[in-house]
């Protein structure tokens, strides 16, 4: 069971699309509403990542520490208390340092391609081509994946056959999950795993970034 899952959800689900609005995202815990942010391109306005529940979920915040060339965004809670951040790399879109509320690096986002020709693999990590999937490391050791698994069914047993249940088969959402691996414990922030996760989908992908 994943950690945690990120839904893409549109304007029309979420109520309304504030200024400079690009996207919304809902995000599960082991399947169970955890929390909701709005965006905006390149996360360059402040994203409040608001609970679902009562029970775990506070409100954080996700900023850009700085107008121009920026670099790096942080993770702060509604009081401005530092929780973390998040460094990109000057010379690349796929991988990202995670940093405590002390400045130290705790783990990293490394981008995962599933296996292909060499060349091909060297385009896509010089021209920042979509990843398969992102590694989290944690300590130098790998303790999660963020990847793209299909949408759960909301309605199981009601699956449309024939020409409209291919379509809707072949067009069913992916949303992105980070999962433990079997044998780690991850112990980074979910803060800044939800953070990162945001960041990875808005940023990265950009083909005009």
């Amino acid at each position: 069971m994943p950690i945690f899952r990120m839904q893409r959800i549109t304007g029309q689900e979420e109520g309304g699309r504030p200024k400079g609005y690009l996207g919304s995202y809902r995000f599960f815990r082991d399947e169970a509403p955890f929390c909701q942010c709005h965006i905006s391109r390149w996360c360059s306005k402040p994203t409040e990542f608001v609970p679902l529940n009562d029970l775990e979920a506070v409100k954080f915040i996700l900023r850009q520490k700085r107008r121009l060339m920026n670099f790096t965004w942080v993770v702060e809670d509604g009081q401005g208390v530092l929780h973390g951040s998040l460094e990109r790399r000057l010379l690349g879109k796929t991988e990202w340092r995670i940093r405590d509320a002390n400045s130290k690096e705790v783990g990293r986002f490394r981008a995962r391609y599933n296996p292909r020709f060499w060349l091909f693999r060297l385009g896509d990590a010089f021209f920042g081509h979509r990843p398969d999937g992102y590694e989290i490391i944690e300590h130098g050791n790998l303790v999660a994946r963020m990847e793209r698994e299909k949408r759960l069914e909301e309605n199981p047993g009601k699956e449309q056959k024939g020409f409209r249940g291919l379509v809707d088969r072949v067009l069913k959402s992916k949303d992105w999950v980070i999962r433990e691996r079997a044998d780690a414990e991850c112990l980074i922030d979910y803060r800044l795993l939800l953070s990162g996760a945001v960041l990875l989908e808005n940023i990265s992908r950009d083909p005009s970034e």
